[in-house]
């Protein structure tokens, strides 16, 4: 969900970037059970809610938003990565 240069600046181990508007056209390449669990992030979490209806929509059942990197980083503990 973060912008290519917040994706750079940091992101957490393992996280596959998939920008909001075009989530609904790439999500199956990358998880194609929907009933996968899916976390979702960004700056804030406005754009990974936006992410969360779409996904919600096309029938994914297992999805979460969890807000901003850092809050995602604190509820995962994963440790986040910089380019």
């Amino acid at each position: 969900m973060r912008s290519p240069e917040e994706y750079a600046a940091g992101y957490l181990k393992g996280a596959r970037n998939i920008p909001h508007d075009r989530i609904g056209a790439k999500i199956a390449a990358v998880v194609p059970d929907k009933s996968a669990q899916v976390i979702l992030y960004c700056r804030s979490g406005r754009r990974a809610n936006t992410a969360l209806e779409t996904l919600r929509a096309m029938g994914y059942t297992n999805i979460s938003n969890f807000g901003g990197l850092e809050d995602a980083q604190e509820r995962l503990g994963l440790p986040v990565v910089t380019e």
